[in-house]
């Protein structure tokens, strides 16, 4: 009888370790974005997501890396807005303050929010952005409303 409850226990616990979609990850910033958020937005399906210190990037189902969202000390705010020439307010604001990289690719919005300098851009493939903007901008949104 022994046997069969660990034999039960460990083919319940295989069984749903197996059946954990891949969009699920544990980390540091998974209360800020989740891929199902990603997918929501960008209208894609089986994404994935590696957290890389303080980045989380995320994957097409073909191993394509599309987004990151980097999350640093609110000091990089200022360093990263010293450039004037390729970064501009974005209005209406998102969080304390935010800027755009737009229009040279690839496109980014960094605001500031609590403890966080928030940087959200769109790797690009050949001339085009795998993000498009509004779809940034919606990403950075979701982040600054759970924070």
């Amino acid at each position: 009888m022994k046997r069969v409850r660990t034999l039960l226990a460990v083919v319940s616990l295989l069984a749903s370790i197996a059946l954990l979609p891949s969009v699920v990850y544990a980390g540091a910033y998974d209360k800020f974005l989740t891929v199902k958020d990603v997918e929501n937005i960008v209208r894609l399906t089986k994404m994935t997501a590696k957290e890389d210190g303080v980045v989380l990037r995320f994957y097409r189902k073909d191993g394509k890396e599309i987004l990151n969202v980097r999350f640093d000390e609110p000091p990089a705010f200022k360093t990263i807005t010293k450039d004037k020439i390729r970064y501009r307010p974005l209005l209406p604001p998102i969080g304390l303050e935010s800027v755009s990289g737009v229009p040279q690719m690839p496109y980014t919005i960094v605001f500031l929010k609590k403890k966080y300098t928030v940087s959200v851009t769109s790797l690009i493939q050949g001339p085009r952005t795998l993000v498009s903007f509004p779809q940034l901008q919606a990403i950075a949104r979701l982040v600054d409303s759970r924070m």
